[in-house]
């Protein structure tokens, strides 16, 4: 017996592919706090990927009679894709080990009475469900606040270019999906932080870049990029800086490079030698000890 004869919930076919989903009933839910919806798991069928499997969201509290109802999921999917596609031409020559799941927004056509009682609400025909591609047992990366959980430089590098690509407006977080077999994160619906906090509830707006920033840690990558706003991230961000302190003498040495004392550095009559940069030297050496005191040791 086919898919097409199952007395399963299921979904119209979608445009332009003409996707359609049957709910699997009694293959049990997932619950997804972040979106309020319950997840279930569905498989395509009538395309050319008939059989995959994919998840279904579906909220937990009210019907969802327009597309307009996930314009936030799907637009924190086309942000997540769009940075993957431009941190692949920064890798260049090198493989980028990330990818994003496709997701689509479907009407039901029916739904079964185990998915109601599941739900515990009525769902009617042509309400609309959020369906993401799966790609195995779904784990989190790198959570909404930036912490990671993932060891990958490749995940630390794309939080940072999404700050960098964005001009320090938006940052990537909540990463989460499934590993490959060829060791590519195939990553879902991200969370992402926004200046104009137009990203849905989880969206936290500065506060959110900015507790990110501070869980981030740079790679030798990160150095190409913008600098992040905040200080202690900012050394960090520039591992072979050496740290404030040793940049300057130190006035109780003895060392011969601590000759001129610390007031001369502010003076405003005082004047370097001459720099030559076409040879990196200095062009007026500074007189011997013979000229300077011609008449010899006293």
């Amino acid at each position: 017996m086919g898919l097409l004869n199952w007395k399963h919930s299921s979904t119209y076919p979608t445009t332009p592919h003409r996707h359609r989903v049957a709910i699997l009933d009694n293959s049990g839910s997932d619950v997804s706090k972040e979106k309020g919806t319950l997840i279930f798991k569905g498989q395509l069928y009538g395309t050319l990927g008939t059989g995959d499997i994919v998840a279904v969201n579906i909220p937990l509290s009210k019907t969802c009679p327009h597309k307009n109802a996930w314009h936030s999921n799907l637009k924190r999917y086309k942000q997540l894709h769009r940075v993957i596609e431009s941190m692949c031409a920064e890798y260049k020559n090198e493989i980028f080990p990330i990818s994003t799941c496709s997701s689509m927004v479907a009407p039901m056509k029916r739904a079964t009475t185990w998915l109601m009682k599941t739900l515990g609400r009525d769902v009617r025909e042509g309400e609309m469900v959020f369906i993401e591609e799966v790609f195995g047992k779904e784990s989190v990366f790198v959570d909404s606040v930036g912490r990671s959980r993932k060891d990958c430089r490749a995940l630390d590098e794309l939080i940072h270019f999404s700050f960098h690509e964005s001009r320090g407006e938006r940052v990537l977080c909540g990463l989460r999906g499934a590993v490959g077999a060829n060791g590519v994160f195939h990553l879902t619906e991200p969370t992402v932080h926004s200046v104009s906090r137009t990203y849905g509830d989880t969206d936290r707006g500065v506060d959110g870049i900015n507790r990110v920033l501070k869980e981030h840690k740079c790679t030798d990558k990160c150095r190409n990029w913008r600098a992040l706003p905040v200080d202690d991230v900012l050394e960090r961000c520039v591992p072979t800086a050496p740290p404030l302190h040793e940049s300057f003498p130190n006035p109780e040495s003895s060392s011969p490079s601590h000759i001129f004392p610390p007031q001369s550095l502010s003076s405003t009559h005082s004047h370097p030698p001459p720099y030559d940069a076409v040879n990196d030297v200095i062009a007026d050496l500074p007189p011997s000890y013979s000229e300077l005191f011609p008449c010899g040791r006293q």
